[in-house]
């Protein structure tokens, strides 16, 4: 979803009736039901289609990690558990199968959680607590597959197995996590805690016994046991639900999937990634000509960013237009301009050059300049 969406469209997304939040919901998974995809609205070549390198590809917050000689794509499912309120998964097709794992190969879809929001764990304090992630599963290979809590503040894991019993059904999975006294989280804007869903991993991973209490990190207890989802082509995989409860809860206790308005979850993936700009003729910003090639304007943020961001655009020529007056000129590139600390949180001072001038008293706007055209902010992890 982008700026350039109107928010009654957003707004008509949000689930009709909320589930009420107990006093020991806290919301560390975001976009666990799957539904916020800025990348693939804004960018009309990222598609998740074909994919065979590890990154953000489309569902916010959630990060591909994929270095088998195979290939996967990752869309927007609409298949959902029924009657759970959800409209939204994330569907992972094998699209050129690996059915012979190289040791370090990995095939997985994870989170990583902010430092600061892990305090609530009280990870390495003696009262540490019991964390519960639930989630639903439709997966076309049965077998054994591991989820796994990593702690990157320390480098310390756990991990634990379910099973998914029969092919191409939805089933709902609760697993259970000790606290851990060891190792604490810092109160910054670091990586914190993990959540990974494993799908394939070669024996670097997988040759040792499955580490279920938490322990320094050693790979070959990671994800001992893991099927390969990797192993025929064009299986299927839907995930949607994903939650973490501080505590211990069963699969009849467990508290419902709080679904937050559409609104409330936007701006907290806005904190990590905002899609400012997607598609053709979009105002980016207002500002005015620094020389006779170089425009200078200033873009606001949705919200605070985590921490000083990176922008990525569609650069090349045509993609970016400079209105001034009744001019309209091109841009050659669109850049940051970094050292401005008062722009760092609450937006950005960016440069554009065209290669034919315009008088410097003007002032103008910056805008796209084709459905190609993008520009994207991110502050992720």
């Amino acid at each position: 979803m982008t700026r350039a969406r109107d928010t009654a469209d957003l707004l008509a997304l949000a689930p009709t009736a909320q589930a009420t939040e107990s006093e020991t919901t806290h919301p560390l998974i975001i976009n666990g039901d799957m539904r916020i995809t800025q990348r693939m609205d804004s960018d009309s070549t990222r598609n998740g289609q074909n994919i065979d390198i590890s990154g953000y590809f489309t569902h916010d917050r959630w990060y591909l990690d994929l270095t088998t000689a195979g290939a996967v794509d990752t869309t927007v499912g609409t298949d959902v558990p029924s009657g759970q309120g959800f409209k939204t998964s994330v569907k992972i097709r094998c699209r050129t199968a690996d059915a012979s794992l190289a040791a370090g190969d990995v095939l997985s879809w994870k989170q990583i959680i902010e430092d600061q929001k892990c305090l609530i764990t009280r990870k390495g304090h003696s009262d540490a607590k019991k964390l519960t992630v639930s989630f639903w599963i439709k997966s076309g290979v049965t077998g054994t597959y591991i989820c796994e809590l990593y702690d990157y503040q320390n480098s310390r894991q756990i991990s634990q197995a379910y099973t998914v019993s029969s092919a191409d059904t939805w089933e709902k999975k609760v697993l259970v996590y000790d606290g851990d006294t060891t190792g604490k989280f810092a109160n910054d804007n670091g990586q914190g805690l993990g959540v990974i869903f494993w799908l394939a991993a070669g024996s670097t991973y997988t040759g040792g016994t499955l580490s279920t209490s938490w322990s320094s990190v050693t790979n070959n207890t990671r994800a001992a046991g893991q099927v390969n989802f990797q192993g025929t082509a064009d299986k299927i995989l839907y995930l949607t639900g994903v939650q973490i409860e501080i505590g211990e809860y069963t699969a009849t206790t467990i508290p419902p999937f709080r679904h937050m308005p559409i609104s409330e979850e936007l701006t907290r993936c806005f904190r990590y990634f905002e899609a400012h700009a997607g598609g053709d003729d979009q105002l980016i910003g207002n500002g005015g000509m620094y020389t006779g090639s170089q425009f200078n304007c200033v873009i606001n943020t949705m919200t605070e960013k985590r921490t000083t961001p990176t922008m990525l655009v569609k650069d090349a020529s045509n993609h970016f237009k400079i209105q001034v007056d009744n001019e309209s000129k091109l841009c050659d590139t669109i850049d940051l301009i970094h050292g401005r600390s008062t722009y760092l949180k609450q937006g950005l001072q960016i440069t554009s050059h065209i290669p034919a001038g315009i008088s410097q008293t003007f002032c103008g706007l910056l805008c796209t300049n084709n459905a190609a055209s993008y520009l994207q902010i991110s502050s992720e992890l």
